[in-house]
């Protein structure tokens, strides 16, 4: 398989079946000058979901909704990567507001913009049994990683100190995964995507908060007696994430 359709094949399935065979043709003719362009093509598709070819407005609200999951997740696994540490940032760092007030916001906004479960026993049952088997490899990784903290001799477990901090930290990044997939992925079929209204509401609730958690980092840079990078590595970061949450709701705007 040639480089061209490699870069091509990164481009979302609806997108690809929509233009797939020109954006080939175009590639096909202008050569290497084209991977680029392909590759920037890909990245931008990725990042904006409400514009790609879709049946109806509803599956263009499932699939913003998606993406803002999949962001805020993102943004929670950031912050709490960032509090584990010894960095001045911290769930404190603010009398006013602090970064767990951010998580309570956007778990607010999160409420808003998620799919609800079609009210019928096949829909539920379906969500549930995708749920099930989307969180089962993260949910026996993390049992069996708290079974063996506290069941473990101590000598044991500071041998292991490093193999649990490893599973600790992949368990949250599964979990994270497969609950931007299980949302992602589920049929109309099964859930209902939000109203538009509600799907606005709830990703400016996310953005504020995102910016709110920015900030906190940002402003904890210098708060001590040097520079934090963490805190500037994590600010920046958010910063960025935030920034799709803007970029979101206006493609919404214009969809």
């Amino acid at each position: 398989m040639s480089l061209t359709r490699v870069l091509l094949r990164l481009h979302p399935a609806p997108f690809r079946e929509r233009w797939g065979p020109e954006l080939e043709a175009d590639a096909q003719a202008a050569g290497r000058r084209s991977w680029s362009n392909l590759l920037a093509s890909a990245i931008d598709m990725w990042l904006h979901p409400v514009v790609w070819p879709a049946e109806s407005a509803s599956q263009r609200h499932h699939r913003a909704a998606a993406m803002a999951l999949a962001v805020t997740l993102t943004i929670w696994f950031i912050g709490r990567a960032a509090t584990t540490n010894d960095s001045l940032l911290s769930w404190h760092a603010h009398r006013a507001w602090n970064m767990a007030d951010c998580v309570a916001l956007m778990l607010l906004g999160v409420v808003l913009i998620l799919p609800l479960p079609r009210p019928t026993w096949n829909a539920v049952t379906t969500l549930l049994r995708k749920s099930f088997q989307a969180l089962a490899a993260p949910a026996i990784l993390g049992v069996g990683g708290l079974l063996f903290v506290r069941h473990a001799h101590p000598a044991a477990l500071s041998t292991a100190r490093l193999l649990v901090t490893a599973s600790y930290w992949l368990t949250l990044a599964l979990g994270t995964i497969q609950v931007g997939r299980i949302v992602g992925t589920i049929s109309t079929s099964v859930v209902t995507p939000p109203s538009p209204a509600r799907l606005r509401l709830g990703i400016g609730i996310l953005a504020v908060g995102g910016a709110l958690a920015s900030w906190i980092s940002l402003s904890s840079v210098m708060a001590g007696s040097g520079f934090d990078g963490v805190s500037a590595a994590a600010g920046g970061c958010l910063l960025i994430l935030t920034c799709m949450f803007i970029s979101l709701l206006r493609d919404l705007s214009h969809c």
